[in-house]
């Protein structure tokens, strides 16, 4: 009986769990130090078994790894690349829903030569926007057509039904230091040919509008660097190639206050003479007149609101959960409790891609594509069920060997994968949207 061993049981992994337990014949062994939480995962299952593992080290790994015919490693980030070493040592297909990037892209010839397929970046964003993209590309490079602009962008948001008295229109449906940290990381894009590279905060002075047809306009900003996916999509060169992430209106503009307030700084600690909200804001903006700096910076009376609504210009407590805590610190505690989303809210992913492309015959045409899912409710949510199934389905398709890959690095860029990914989503209940267009008839082309 071959064996699927899932690393960690986190917000990510109830729908990929309970798939393997369904659609795999074999055993689903779930790792995690909280065995209760493994437990529920599980849900009894015949073929389903928890263990409580306290990874103080990576040798703590080595026994499940060896034992097993896939691994599913669902860890933090930083952790990817010691279970990758294990597999390769032991030479075990791993999937992650994590990016390909740093030290796990350097095992990649380690991957190689050992025969061992590593596949990554199989989650939502990245992932299922890799798969819709990559397959129309393929299709319209098929035909002779020549690609120009290739514009792909997600969000995990919260359904607009649950947000009427939320000014920001979002609320925290998965890490919430991901979105403290947003655009700290290095943002480049590619445009008119050249990259382009933003320094914090420049990414939310970049703000594009994409359309879709089930929420209408929403904004995005570019996130990571869109550069170190020219080889995986088959670019020498290109117009542009952009990756952003998708808010509703306003959030933007109003988070680029923040962002320029230096209160995400993760360098800046806490003084200990700062005790509410608004002294922090006014020890970082140099005044007690916060709000007159907000209007100097380019504030809106709207952006205004919304600093306020979160309680940032309040003279209300510090919430610190530690010593000497960091100003982001600070900030996202206050951010949990406004952002909270509660036990009936329902969360939504969306993607929408923008594909510009030239035909043999010299006409300009734009293709949209977008996909679409909503939640349950704060427990099964739409991110779990769009991160943790891709991962499912590519894990069964390895463990009964209708996937055969030879060693290395992939990501969701090849018909061996983007084809039974996508097919299997829609038939899950996704909803994929597409249209076709000339330019011509665009009205808004970003």
């Amino acid at each position: 009986m071959k064996k699927v061993l899932v690393l960690g049981a986190g917000l990510s992994t109830p729908y990929l769990i309970k798939y393997l337990l369904e659609k795999h014949a074999g055993e689903t062994i779930v790792l995690d130090r909280d065995y209760r939480l493994a437990k529920s995962r599980i849900g009894g299952h015949l073929r389903g078994r928890a263990v409580e593992v306290s990874i103080t080290r990576p040798s703590v790994l080595e026994p499940y790894i060896r034992e097993a015919d896939v691994v599913v490693s669902m860890l933090p980030a930083f952790m990817h690349a010691d279970v990758i070493k294990l597999a390769i040592k032991y030479r075990k297909p791993v999937v992650t829903a994590s990016y390909i990037k740093g030290e796990i892209k350097e095992l990649g010839e380690e991957a190689r030569k050992a025969g061992v397929p590593v596949i990554g970046e199989c989650g939502a964003d990245p992932g299922i926007d890799h798969a819709m993209a990559k397959r129309k590309i393929d299709q319209l490079r098929s035909k002779g057509y020549k690609i120009k602009k290739v514009r792909t962008a997600a969000g995990a948001l919260v359904h607009p039904d649950y947000l009427k008295d939320n000014p920001w229109k979002y609320k925290f449906t998965w890490a919430p230091r991901n979105v403290v940290m947003a655009g700290r990381s290095t943002t480049a894009y590619i445009s008119n040919h050249k990259l382009r590279l933003l320094p914090y905060p420049k990414p939310f002075d970049d703000i594009r509008q994409m359309h879709n047809p089930i929420t209408g306009t929403m904004e995005a900003y570019p996130n990571s660097d869109s550069s170190r996916y020219l080889d995986w999509y088959g670019f020498s060169d290109i117009n542009e190639l952009w990756r952003g992430s998708i808010r509703y209106p306003g959030f933007i503009s109003s988070w680029r206050l923040i962002a320029m307030s230096g209160i995400t700084d993760p360098f800046l600690f806490v003084p200990e003479v700062v005790k509410t909200y608004r002294q922090l804001m006014s020890s970082l903006l140099g005044t007690d007149d916060v709000e007159g700096k907000l209007r100097q910076m380019g504030a809106t009376p709207e952006d205004i609101y919304r600093i306020k609504w979160l309680g940032l210009l309040d003279e209300i407590l510090l919430i610190a959960h530690r010593k000497s805590p960091t100003v982001p610190d600070v900030f996202e505690s206050l951010l949990r409790q406004k952002w909270k989303l509660n036990p009936k809210d329902k969360d939504m992913v969306i993607i929408q891609e923008e594909i510009e492309y030239e035909t043999t015959k010299g006409k300009k045409m734009l293709w949209k594509g977008s996909m679409y899912h909503v939640g349950e409710d704060a427990q099964n949510t739409a991110i779990a069920f769009t991160v943790g199934i891709p991962v499912a389905i590519i894990t069964r398709l390895l463990v009964e060997g209708k996937l055969k890959l030879d060693g290395g690095l992939y990501i969701p860029v090849i018909p061996e994968i983007y084809n039974p990914l996508l097919d299997e989503l829609q038939e899950l209940g996704l909803i994929f949207n597409e249209e076709e267009l000339s330019i011509e008839e665009e009205v808004n082309v970003s």
